[in-house]
């Protein structure tokens, strides 16, 4: 167990203050749900913690399970928020760089696109190479831990073979950045919880 960042969680959230997670698109399904998954939203019920998607998120989903877009949000994929919250093209293969708005988010000066061109090179050093399938699933791949991160939330859920195999890279990277499975978060926030009741 990473007991740094047990310890900076409790800190960063005493009880009360949701622990914000977001949730990959390989984490769901609609045929029922792991047990850590089910631990998870037990958890948000309660209030400990906030589970959300991204737009990049969505669109996979929406891709690979076609009719069910209307019910996505609160029946299928039971998600507070996406994020972004407004109009745009992200997750789209073809993108503007106004996309987000005029004056959209930023963090350390740089936008949703410098986040997602550096994911790029870190998680797909061959993208130019890949057809347009694996362009576009890789793209919304990097999008989505983009906005993640743009947006300073806590944990980045996934069982997705490409963030299991570049998280220490990614995480040298982006040294506040934590990439971890359902079963990982379950086990590190049973920890959280234990030493914020105790007081550290």
């Amino acid at each position: 167990m990473d007991r740094d960042l047990v310890q900076k969680l409790a800190q960063k959230h005493p009880i009360g203050d949701r622990i914000t997670i977001t949730v990959d698109y390989c984490c769901l399904d609609r045929n029922g749900e792991s047990v850590d998954m089910a631990t998870l939203r037990q958890w948000q019920d309660y209030g400990l913690v906030e589970i959300v998607a991204t737009e990049a998120m969505e669109e996979e989903w929406d891709a690979t399970n076609p009719n069910v877009k209307d019910k996505l949000r609160d029946q299928v994929l039971r998600l507070e928020k996406i994020f972004p919250e407004y109009p745009s093209e992200i997750g789209k293969a073809v993108i503007g760089r106004s996309a987000i708005g005029e004056g959209g988010t930023v963090r350390d000066d740089k936008d949703i696109y410098d986040y997602c061109h550096e994911f790029i090179e870190l998680m797909f050093p061959n993208f130019a190479s890949f057809g347009q399938g694996k362009k576009v699933s890789s793209f919304q791949d990097a999008m989505h831990v983009s906005i993640h991160y743009l947006f300073n939330r806590d944990i980045f859920l996934t069982l997705d073979s490409d963030f299991m195999r570049n998280r220490k890279k990614l995480s040298e990277k982006f040294d506040d950045l934590h990439i971890l499975t359902p079963k990982e978060c379950v086990s590190l926030l049973q920890e959280v919880f234990s030493c914020s009741v105790e007081g550290g």
